[in-house]
């Protein structure tokens, strides 16, 4: 079953491209629809985003991609926030909360990228796919760069980086992470609100990388001080 499920998603995947009648949109959601039920009943977690990986705005993980830098549409009141998800179903802005919530990227010296973004609530109707956390811009998916350089979680030099990003996420109030092998793209990351939980392959908390777990389960810096882990900086510099 699960491989049927399978095929029919990359199926789907491979026929989001380009605009097409309101017959043909209406039978592909009636499609979609039944492979979400499916991808529920079977406990695979939360279900990605099909139109950005046929778009090819899910980005390919190769080392062309990660050197060419962040694309897409600049926020102009967030400018730590790129676009790249015209084409995605989830082809929304993030919230302005959110986007407020992700300002410590810009002192980290971070971009975001979003390839998928947020998406009409259930009550609106219009295109969506999966559960409610990218309902009205409450999450994105994106892709993290340090200038021109795509980070990517598996390299262990970025990994911290990827880890204070979910410590300093958290304290701002963004409840919901998901990343790690076999979730999404590689060096992808889910970033929002919705129920507090941390995920990786399938959507599911068990296999959330130990990284991410230890990150979002990391105390407050000033705790950490208070405890002696981080030194002190004093006299003002």
């Amino acid at each position: 079953m699960l491989g049927a499920i399978g095929q029919g998603l990359s199926g789907l995947a491979s026929g989001i491209e380009g605009r097409r009648g309101r017959a043909e949109k209406k039978a592909e959601g009636e499609q979609q629809d039944r492979l979400l039920k499916l991808w529920e009943k079977y406990g695979l977690g939360e279900m990605p985003d099909l139109g950005a990986i046929a778009s090819g705005d899910g980005g390919t993980g190769d080392d062309a991609a990660r050197r060419s830098g962040p694309s897409g549409t600049p926020d102009a009141g967030s400018p730590w926030i790129r676009y790249s998800n015209a084409r995605a179903t989830r082809s929304r802005p993030i919230s302005a909360d959110l986007a407020s919530n992700l300002s410590y990227l810009k002192d980290m010296g971070l971009t975001a990228e979003v390839f998928s973004g947020g998406q009409p609530g259930i009550e609106e109707g219009g295109a969506r796919v999966g559960s409610t956390r990218h309902d009205h811009g409450g999450a994105a998916d994106v892709f993290l760069y340090r200038g021109d350089e795509r980070l990517d979680w598996a390299n262990p030099e970025h990994q911290p980086i990827f880890a204070e990003v979910v410590r300093r996420g958290k304290q701002a109030g963004i409840t919901g992470w998901g990343a790690g092998p076999g979730y999404m793209q590689p060096g992808s990351m889910h970033v929002g609100y919705g129920a507090p939980a941390v995920w990786g392959a399938e959507g599911r908390s068990a296999n959330a990388p130990q990284w991410l777990v230890d990150a979002y389960n990391a105390p407050p810096a000033e705790r950490l001080m208070a405890m002696g882990a981080v030194p002190v900086r004093r006299g003002g510099r």
